[in-house]
């Protein structure tokens, strides 16, 4: 009877403690999608739900969850415009990469190291962490992710000064059959390229590249896009000279920034009108726009200097709380 009752209890703790690590997975999961759901505005309530997030990966002792924690955790402080923080924890998570279950993630990390210093504008870091990405990525066998990674390359050899083995690398990219022009890649293929081109100063094969965009399905795929692609081809106008043009375009990304709510386009667009309003002579309307520009330029970099300093300070409180949680595990052992 005795025998029996031992194996009662064995079994009920087994299965309660079967039951427990499904509601901490549930409860992990749930994290994750109000996580993806946050728009990046929300710095405070993104490091409390990944502290929360943390905390249950830990409980769980799984490291595959942990590394997504940390990853995401980079992420919205690259959002933020943190990157030295963005840097380091992406650094520290490479060892884990060792890791036989998390060794096809070493593409993604590096991809994301990449894309941290080309927003710092470190082009040969930025290469030379793509290059690492795409070797990553054939080691694991994720071919169909090294296409994004070599048109990223192709971007870096432009921010290196060599705007031409850029466009080269591009062009075979866009020349490939097997490349499916509705795949976002080709539209983003082809955005670099007119990129490169207006760099050089070549605004006729700029515009050919950009008008390409247009006849594809990405550039109906969101209001973003729309006020995006019509905004660069309003300024690859505006150095052709073709005002009236320029205006058409940049009249429906204004009414597509506005949609938004976006600032981030419409002081471009402002600077842009004043532009056209300049070189026909209304220099009235060019001070106005201008002025436009200048406040809604002020305000776009004032809020995101608010958003950066509420992101590093909910940062380094989620810090001090794991702190504090490492320390007492270490005195209750």
């Amino acid at each position: 009877m005795k025998i029996y009752w031992v194996i009662c209890f064995l079994l009920f703790g087994i299965h309660a403690h079967s039951q427990s690590r499904d509601i901490l997975i549930q409860d992990f999961n749930a994290g994750m999608e109000q996580l993806d759901s946050m728009s990046s505005n929300q710095p405070a309530l993104s490091f409390e739900i990944l502290h929360r997030l943390n905390r249950i990966a830990s409980e769980l002792k799984n490291d595959s969850l942990q590394f997504t924690v940390s990853y995401k955790k980079a992420l919205v402080l690259s959002q933020m415009g943190i990157f030295d923080q963005t840097l380091n924890i992406l650094y520290d998570l490479l060892p884990m990469m060792e890791n036989k279950q998390l060794r096809c993630k070493k593409g993604e990390v590096f991809y994301n190291i990449a894309a941290t210093y080309f927003a710092m504008k470190d082009f040969q870091k930025y290469m030379d962490f793509n290059v690492k990405a795409k070797e990553a990525f054939i080691a694991c066998g994720r071919l169909e992710d090294t296409l994004a990674v070599d048109i990223e390359m192709a971007l870096a050899w432009v921010g290196l000064d060599q705007p031409q083995r850029g466009i080269d690398m591009l062009q075979r990219i866009l020349q490939d059959k097997g490349i499916n022009q509705e795949d976002e890649n080709y539209a983003i293929a082809l955005d670099n390229l007119s990129n490169a081109y207006y760099e050089m100063g070549e605004y006729q094969k700029a515009l050919e590249a950009e008008l390409q965009i247009s006849s594809l399905p990405y550039a109906q795929s969101s209001i973003d896009v729309k006020a995006g692609l019509n905004q660069h081809l309003a300024e690859i106008y505006i150095q052709l000279k073709q005002y009236s043009q320029a205006q058409k375009h940049l009249d429906t990304a204004i009414i597509a920034a506005q949609q938004m709510g976006s600032l981030d386009w419409l002081f471009d667009c402002y600077k842009n009108q004043s532009a056209i309003f300049e070189a026909q002579g209304n220099y009235r309307e060019s001070l106005r726009f201008h002025q436009m520009y200048i406040k809604a330029k002020d305000s776009v970099y004032q809020k995101q200097y608010y958003a950066k300093m509420s992101a590093m300070a909910a940062f380094y409180e989620l810090g001090q709380k794991q702190n504090q949680i490492t320390h007492l595990k270490k005195y209750n052992n």
